[in-house]
């Protein structure tokens, strides 16, 4: 494999990190945001639980997509180096 292509790819993993990053790092304060918005004492854990699955089906949905996506960059980029 070309550099070119270790350079891309890592750049995909610094990519997909950081927007893991991101979801997580609401989880621990989603809680107070959502008490925050009027959200009943009861029922505050079982809505802030479902905005986190709602973030998770965003990716899952998303995850087809952008493979599919990145496979067609890298027959392009195979196809453009030669190789």
């Amino acid at each position: 494999m070309r550099r070119a292509h270790y350079t891309v790819v890592a750049a995909l993993l610094v990519n997909a990190m950081m927007v893991l990053l991101a979801n997580m790092s609401i989880e621990p304060i989603i809680t107070v945001y959502i008490g925050g918005r009027g959200v009943g004492a009861a029922h505050v854990a079982r809505v802030a639980g479902l905005v986190m699955a709602c973030s998770a089906l965003g990716s899952m949905l998303m995850a087809a997509c952008l493979g599919a996506a990145c496979g067609g960059f890298a027959r392009w980029a195979h196809r453009r180096a030669g190789a």
